[in-house]
């Protein structure tokens, strides 16, 4: 899907240092990709001792995998 969006040229040219991705779109895509799984287990985190919760870090992590993230 293509999208126009304005964004901090500086800004952009980190997220590619950091990601070590050579093009905008894929340093976009990246800091997406880690801003999601941030998010993911931050909200897991909220969770603890409120539910029971039997999955391993591995397992977890493989189905991090299964969706792409």
């Amino acid at each position: 899907m293509a999208t126009t969006v304005t964004l901090n040229s500086d800004l952009i040219e980190e997220v590619k240092r950091v990601t070590g991705k050579p093009t905008k779109a894929e340093a976009v895509r990246e800091a997406l990709v880690e801003y999601v799984r941030s998010r993911r287990r931050a909200e897991l985190l909220e969770l603890e001792g409120k539910v029971a919760f039997s999955r391993t870090n591995e397992q977890i992590e493989a189905l991090e995998d299964e969706e792409g993230l």
